[in-house]
């Protein structure tokens, strides 16, 4: 039968002939052609003949009742409809490991197992975890920021393989915050462009740092990377992707924006909302992967 099929029908309303479009509903909806030839039901081409018989035994007044009930049932099937349309979406923007960033980490693999085994055996863990993560992610819309953090950091231990003193590295989140539910490889992907856009491109390497802090009812997560802004990375694929992320899983709520802070240091800010029970972050912890 149809998704929330009870609930529809239960939308139709107190009234004793309504119980009847109920009904009426309830078997179309489990019998019934879409009008496109798809698995959708034809629910309001059968209830509206229900309607107009209704008017003639009974008079209009309560068949305006009836138009009235199936007015609500309308939105809610609607709103099930877009539901369905927002989880496939949300599907198709799901954030993956670019094939870019792998072949350049399986390139580092292939260099390390002749120069170093043992870090070529700790690149190839990390690696693994990343794919892991990348797996995780493809089945859930929100994971602890704990998670996204695990996955960060076997992100930025490959990226150090392959650069090594150049770059510096830094994550910094408050402990009351790692609950804090995230899109799956967001934050992730954002190190990555970090790598990619920011320190790949400098000669003398730089810093990448995550930063999150509490600020009332919402959580400001900061990815900067020393850098320079260039037009095809705020109009690129990505970053639409991730406002468009955003914006399904919470309805405005989140924000994300891409900036040239200072001379040469680029930051993506993502700010999420919290639950009402989260309390004031305090004892932030700090990690320091590399140093200059």
């Amino acid at each position: 039968g149809y998704a929330g099929i009870d609930v529809l029908a239960k939308l139709a309303g107190t009234d004793p002939a309504t119980n009847l479009v109920a009904d009426t509903w309830r078997t179309r909806i489990s019998v019934g052609p879409a009008p496109d030839g798809g698995k959708r039901p034809a629910v309001l081409l059968e209830s509206v003949g229900r309607i107009l018989q209704r008017g003639i035994d009974d008079g209009p007044t309560k068949a305006i009742g009836l138009l009235q009930d199936l007015s609500s049932l309308r939105r809610a099937e609607e709103a099930l409809v877009a539901l369905g349309y927002q989880k496939a979406k949300l599907r198709d923007l799901q954030s993956k490991l670019s094939p870019h960033f792998l072949f350049n980490s399986l390139n580092v693999i292939r260099a390390l197992v002749h120069i170093d085994p043992k870090k070529a055996d700790q690149a190839i863990t990390s690696l693994a975890e990343l794919l892991r993560g990348n797996l995780r992610a493809s089945q859930t819309s929100l994971i602890p920021l704990g998670d996204e953090l695990v996955q960060i950091r076997s992100l930025l231990q490959l990226a150090r393989f392959r650069f090594g003193q150049r770059l510096e590295t830094r994550i910094r989140v408050p402990h009351e915050l790692l609950l804090t539910r995230v899109p799956p490889m967001l934050l992730l992907n954002l190190v990555e462009n970090a790598i990619t856009h920011g320190i790949g491109k400098l000669e003398d390497g730089g810093r990448i740092s995550v930063i999150a802090k509490q600020a009332g009812d919402h959580v400001r997560i900061a990815v900067r990377n020393s850098g320079y802004l260039t037009e095809n990375v705020t109009s690129g694929i990505g970053t639409r992707d991730a406002m468009q992320r955003l914006e399904l899983l919470f309805a405005g709520k989140a924000k994300f924006s891409l900036s040239q802070s200072g001379s040469r240091t680029v930051t993506a800010d993502v700010i999420l909302p919290l639950p009402q029970s989260s309390h004031e972050s305090q004892n932030p912890i700090t990690t320091h992967l590399s140093h200059h």
